[in-house]
């Protein structure tokens, strides 16, 4: 690298001097001891002197850059992002999509959870016409039922969807009354919603509730069916008076007895026996409080013969099931 240097520097020096020594007349000491102006030679090759002259162009290199020093990469220390809170106005993210479970069959008949292909599935929604955000939201497709549960974003499987819609249980009950003769006999069946009772028979008010009345036929016997109304089914316990019949309907057949009822003896009137007049006597009323006991023996019969005439008319309950 210095000889290099060198070798420029000396180059340029020879092109300085080259000139000045050209022009610079020599001095030379004559025959006669003198001293003698030569001049010195021309250079025919050189320029006119009128023409100017152009120093050549002097290149000085450049010194070699110093290596660059290893630098240690800077570590960036982490930005602390903070959390974004979304507003309450602010749209979820993935609402564009909502989750739906599908149903097939009729809800409170036969409904089942539809198995055909995925369950639930994720719907646009814009093809849900009146959808207003909230979960969960059922409408009616070409299919049967379906819900949307939750948007699309969230993890959910079909044990998140509403269980099917099972038919409602009902039990036909009821109170059957049958005493001595005919005059008593019947059927009461409540009225219950899901039920419809066939043949309908009257309308009347028991207890407080309403209740359809059969009275027995000739042959002293009353035969009715209850079936289920759509969304309900009818269940039986064990034991019970009902029999199920194919289509899923109970009929009832109750029989009452036309037995005579029972002509009371009258019993003999006793011949009353004088009684001898007693010494009076003195009696405190306040004391032994004997006058007050008087009254109890007729407030006691005709209690027993309230109690007898209920018996005669309420009778035992029709059994539809037990829990």
């Amino acid at each position: 690298m210095k000889s290099r240097t060198l070798a420029a520097l000396a180059i340029v020096v020879g092109m300085i001097v080259a000139p000045l020594a050209a022009g610079t007349a020599a001095y030379a000491e004559g025959d006669d001891g003198g001293t003698e102006i030569v001049a010195p030679p021309v250079d025919e090759t050189a320029p006119p002197a009128d023409e100017e002259v152009t120093p050549p162009e002097v290149v000085v290199p450049e010194p070699d850059a110093p290596e660059p020093e290893a630098v240690e990469p800077a570590v960036a220390e982490p930005e602390v992002v903070e959390p974004v809170v979304p507003s309450e106005e602010a749209e979820p993210q993935g609402a564009d999509k909502v989750w739906v479970c599908k149903y097939v069959g009729t809800p409170g008949v036969d409904e089942r959870f539809d198995d055909r292909g995925k369950n639930p599935i994720d719907v646009a929604v814009s093809t849900l016409d009146g959808f207003d955000g909230t979960f969960p939201w059922e409408f009616a497709d070409g299919q049967g039922r379906s819900v949307a549960i939750a948007y699309s974003d969230q993890d959910v499987t079909i044990d998140d969807c509403p269980t099917p819609q099972a038919p409602i249980e009902v039990r036909p009950t009821g109170w059957v009354f049958e005493d001595c003769g005919t005059e008593f006999d019947g059927l009461l069946l409540l009225a219950t919603p899901g039920i419809v009772y066939s043949p309908q028979g009257s309308l009347v008010l028991f207890e407080g509730e309403d209740y359809y009345e059969y009275l027995p036929d000739e042959a002293g016997e009353v035969i009715v069916t209850a079936s289920a109304e759509t969304g309900y089914v009818i269940v039986l316990g064990d034991p019970t008076e009902w029999v199920t019949n194919d289509d899923g309907s109970v009929t009832a057949t109750v029989y009452f007895t036309d037995e005579p009822c029972p002509v009371p003896t009258p019993t003999p009137t006793p011949t009353p026996t004088p009684t001898p007049a007693a010494t009076p006597t003195a009696v405190v009323l306040a004391a032994t409080g004997g006058a007050d006991t008087g009254p109890l023996l007729p407030l006691g019969a005709f209690g027993l013969i309230a109690l007898g005439t209920l018996a005669a008319v309420f009778g035992r309950k029709l059994v539809a099931a037990r829990k």
